[in-house]
């Protein structure tokens, strides 16, 4: 009777898509490094994804001309967010540790939240500002280097926390253009990360690394190509269904099972471990998380 409760208000199904999806990405660092360990390096790793996911759906973006021309400026929207948000993601799981870079990713639901309140008008309750405040607090300790003068922060770190600001922008948009269907933001998420990684080689790379031998490409394309077609594609068409369902903050925390998967795949196979520092803000995180998910869903002011 609960779970039909559940239903009828449209939550149970989309919540439950959303975390089994989402935790299908805490994987999303193997073939990444694999990709990258090839000698496709940094952003060409990102392009080399994007352009497959591309590939894949181009009959599909065929089909679909009509409803993608008829909203083309929210798709652009939308795909520019959610894409650059994709881009500093997958940078941040390179340049910095993988544990740190999903944790910094999962403060979505704070930025989430902020976005909606000003983009929709959604009331922030005094649960919300408690649990923004303690994942503010988790990120100072997990930043800080505990000198007094110096926090312990890379480029990865801070592309980390910039790919959780821009999918709180993306998914905000998706919520306030119900009109688009989530496989037409999937097809312009893929076009503008992949022009966003292009855009990135230069500034990013050095010399070098920015021309990629023929075999790189060739090594690489298994797994680039058999992540793309049974995970990367299917993963974010249904997440992006779901996440049009729900308000942005609980969709962050339901996508916080990517941070189970991540912890314990880095740690079993990347042999990655937390600090106490990074343990203790870590907690704080995933504790704003808790006290996001309990919190009912707020309404437009």
């Amino acid at each position: 009777m609960a779970a039909a409760r559940l239903d009828k208000h449209g939550t149970l199904v989309p919540s439950l898509v959303l975390f089994i999806g989402a935790g299908m990405w805490g994987l999303f660092w193997l073939p990444l490094r694999a990709i990258d360990n090839a000698g496709v390096n940094g952003p060409w790793a990102v392009v080399a994804l994007n352009v497959a996911c591309m590939i894949l759906l181009l009959p599909l973006a065929v089909m679909r001309r009509r409803d993608l021309v008829t909203h083309w400026r929210a798709i652009t929207l939308i795909g520019m967010f959610i894409g650059a948000s994709l881009v500093c993601y997958s940078l941040s799981l390179i340049y910095t540790t993988i544990i740190r870079a999903t944790l910094l990713y999962y403060l979505t639901p704070i930025w989430s939240t902020l976005i909606a309140m000003v983009i929709l008008g959604e009331t922030v309750t005094w649960r919300r500002w408690v649990a923004i405040g303690v994942g503010f607090a988790g990120l100072f300790i997990m930043l800080y280097s505990g000198d007094g003068v110096s926090t312990n922060i890379n480029f990865g770190d801070v592309i980390g926390l910039l790919a959780g600001i821009f999918w709180g922008f993306g998914a905000t948009y998706m919520r306030r253009h119900t009109e688009v269907a989530a496989i037409d933001t999937v097809l312009s998420q893929y076009l503008f990360a992949a022009i966003i990684g292009l855009a990135l080689v230069w500034p990013l790379l050095e010399p070098s690394a920015r021309y990629v031998p023929l075999q790189s490409w060739i090594d690489a394309a298994p797994v680039t190509l058999a992540f793309a077609a049974f995970v990367f594609v299917p993963s974010v068409i249904i997440i992006f269904w779901a996440v049009k369902r729900m308000s942005p903050g609980r969709a962050g925390i339901l996508m916080m099972s990517e941070v189970l998967v991540a912890g314990i795949s880095a740690t079993l196979y990347a042999g990655e471990f937390l600090t106490l520092r990074e343990a203790a803000g870590a907690a704080l995180i995933v504790g704003a998380g808790a006290i996001e998910i309990l919190t009912p869903t707020p309404k437009a002011a």
